[in-house]
């Protein structure tokens, strides 16, 4: 993963590939200013970016087929909650609970600090 994406004093803090969201493979990168999502089957459309002051909960869990998954609660602007489950795919001997453990403690700081700082803001998420 490049970072084509990133704003100036933008950096990285953790990147992951090989998540399943809502059935589309994807990327994830969390910087020290948003959640980006990019879907891995079509480089060409823009990723999805998430504020962090529209993270109200992070959880996790475990898939049916005992896969880590990662749970978001987004605030929209039209002041629903949208669930935004990351699925952490886990190939033949792999295991990935962990990675999804380290995602959801730093999802939890980030949106905790900038809902300090700003209060719980919407996100416009594009389908």
């Amino acid at each position: 993963m490049g970072s084509p994406y990133l704003n100036n004093n933008e950096t990285i803090i953790l990147s992951t590939h090989n998540v399943i969201i809502s059935t589309i493979p994807a990327e994830a990168i969390l910087t020290n200013q948003r959640l980006i999502i990019v879907d891995s089957r079509h480089a060409q459309l823009l990723p999805q970016d998430i504020p962090f002051s529209a993270i109200e909960t992070v959880t996790i869990g475990d898939t049916s087929t005992m896969e880590p998954e990662l749970s978001l609660s987004i605030v929209m602007k039209d002041e629903t909650r949208h669930s935004l489950g990351i699925i952490f795919s886990q190939p033949l001997k792999t295991r990935r609970a962990g990675e999804r453990d380290e995602w959801a403690v730093k999802l939890k700081e980030v949106s905790v600090a900038a809902q300090q700082e700003h209060g719980l803001a919407p996100a416009e998420l594009q389908p």
